[in-house]
């Protein structure tokens, strides 16, 4: 089509028999010029195109929302284990936190979950090892109910390091002790980033990556959902 545009403007200009050579030339220039110019106009707009095609790919094929408002996938990694409970919770339940004062970092591998026994009292003991006035693993809750009583959080056992045999120096020597003078709501919260550490995980054949989070953070959570930090851990 270009082509045609072309040599119609040259057989125009070759047909008037009364212009002068340079005034030829000169309207040449300015049909070539013009030519270049909506060349280029096209050019770019084909770029943004597809890139345009290339961002809503990603969006769309790298990071799709499930039912439940978690990423299904990013990249090759199934997501689907954030939606699972990892396995230090066996005896509790777990349910996205509401209505807390957290300066927890938003996003979909940043998790904040309130716990309650399986008996459904989410009013809860909980026990930290002291040593040097500083709270530390291993972590304990209890019902005050039904009595239950279960280790929740090792950084020995639980979490990335934990899952693959990391030495973790961080954990008291003591008995662990009654943190909150009354039961109180107890809030976790976890993470799973660098997601193409996940990615490793699935493939090489890891079926609970769920159990791999690399934060940890316990607090007790008061009626005005301020929180207050028993422990934090960094876990791989």
């Amino acid at each position: 089509m270009q082509l045609l545009w072309v040599f119609f403007f040259v057989v125009v200009l070759l047909s008037i028999q009364e212009a002068e050579k340079f005034q030829v030339i000169y309207l040449l220039q300015i049909v070539f010029g013009t030519i270049c110019i909506f060349q280029g106009i096209s050019y770019f707009k084909q770029q943004g195109a597809d890139s345009d095609k290339a961002y809503r790919h990603v969006g769309l094929g790298n990071d799709t929302l499930n039912s439940s408002g978690l990423n299904s996938t990013v990249g090759d990694v199934p997501m689907d284990f954030l939606s699972k409970k990892p396995r230090c919770f066996k005896s509790f339940n777990i349910e996205n936190a509401t209505d807390i004062k957290s300066n927890w970092v938003s996003g979909t591998e940043f998790l904040s979950k309130c716990l309650s026994c399986a008996c459904g009292n989410k009013l809860l003991n909980v026990y930290a090892s002291l040593d040097g006035g500083i709270n530390l693993a291993p972590i304990l809750l209890e019902c005050a109910i039904c009595e239950v009583k279960e280790e929740i959080f090792n950084p020995e056992v639980h979490g990335w390091d934990g899952e693959n045999g990391g030495h973790c120096s961080m954990v008291g020597k003591s008995e662990p002790r009654l943190v909150n003078s009354l039961p109180s709501k107890i809030v976790a919260e976890y993470s799973y980033q660098g997601l193409e550490n996940y990615e490793e995980l699935i493939q090489d054949g890891i079926h609970n990556p769920e159990d791999y989070f690399d934060v940890f953070s316990i607090y007790t959570c008061d009626e005005d959902g301020k929180l207050t930090e028993v422990v934090s851990y960094e876990c791989a």
